[in-house]
């Protein structure tokens, strides 16, 4: 019994060193793990630290930086070096000035293309009498009824160009004919003009041909004197209006 006594003290003994050592430990480590206060103001020594070290760092770069322009400086002071960058801004702004130069000029080569292609196209013919009007209209009206395709004008629908037919022929207009209509502002595909002695037809290119113009032209002349002058006969040949007989020139064609 004795025995049994001593060996359970022994082990209470045991069990309560252990309890004891156990808590010391505990309480060292709760003693050692830092506060939440403590923690931030470790947090802020910590960046301090680290923004010294960063302005540090700009610091040294701003000085560089200074020697280096400092440095270029007096480079450039030097006569040979500020000659040489002078020649090369001289190269690289000649360079952009020609650059630019053929730039314009295409640009005014493409203009002036657009702009002939706006143009209609002129024929003139040089009478030997100024032109009577009357005649002329009676003589335009019958060239129109012999090539009806002619007496079209221009509608623009959605961007397209689309041909419809005109109810009348249009009378020739009187005008000094010094430049040639713009297409723009025609809409008709062929358009008879005429000032004192010169008869003019100008046609858009884009819906007739020259074929068809020069027919047009001669059954226009034809037709005109056939109502100004009804009993001569004529003949048109190497761009000369003849009398048959005589072999008079009555007009020119240009």
């Amino acid at each position: 019994m004795k025995k049994y006594l001593k060996i359970v003290s022994i082990a209470t003994l045991m069990s309560a060193m252990t309890s004891n050592v156990f808590a010391q430990e505990q309480t060292k480590k709760d003693e050692d793990k830092p506060g939440f206060f403590k923690q931030a103001f470790i947090d802020m020594k910590e960046s301090a630290k680290r923004q010294r070290e960063i302005d540090k760092a700009n610091f040294k770069a701003q000085k560089l930086e200074t020697k280096a322009f400092y440095q270029e400086q007096k480079a450039k002071n030097n006569p040979e070096t500020r000659k040489g960058i002078q020649e090369k801004e001289y190269q690289e702004q000649m360079q952009k000035a020609k650059a630019r130069q053929e730039a314009a000029k295409e640009r005014i080569e493409k203009a002036k293309s657009k702009k002939q292609k706006e143009i209609m196209i002129r024929k003139t013919v040089v009478f030997e009498e100024n032109l009577h009007h009357t005649c002329l209209t009676f003589g335009l009206k019958r060239s129109f009824e012999k090539m009806p395709f002619l007496n079209r004008k221009t509608l623009n629908i959605k961007g397209n160009n689309r041909l419809i037919d005109n109810i009348v022929s249009l009378p020739p207009m009187m005008r000094k004919i010094e430049k040639s209509l713009d297409k723009r502002k025609n809409r008709n595909i062929v358009e008879v003009s005429y000032f004192k002695n010169k008869l003019s037809v100008e046609f858009n290119e884009e819906f007739c041909n020259q074929d068809e113009i020069s027919a047009f032209l001669n059954t226009l002349i034809i037709d005109y004197l056939s109502f100004r002058h009804p009993y001569m006969q004529i003949s048109i040949s190497e761009n000369k209006v003849c009398e048959s007989l005589s072999g008079h020139i009555i007009a020119q064609i240009d």
